[in-house]
């Protein structure tokens, strides 16, 4: 099963998908051949991700409630 089939198939279970699609993703990337520091920085970079997200949602929050 993909990635991708994984993910959509713990949405099913909102209390266990953190762990699923993480066990997953980690999965996914040990078979590919990373090293445990690439996959550090593949997770500190999605947490990247999740902050500039974050970051342009309240930029664009607040030019709403101005």
């Amino acid at each position: 099963m993909i990635l991708e089939e994984k993910i959509v198939k713990a949405l099913n279970d909102p209390e266990t998908f953190s762990k699923c699609v993480a066990t997953a993703f980690f999965r996914a990337l040990k078979r590919a051949g990373c090293s445990d520091p690439q996959i550090i920085a593949v997770a500190s970079d999605v947490i990247g991700c999740l902050i500039d997200s974050l970051n342009k949602f309240e930029k664009r929050r607040r030019k709403v409630s101005v």
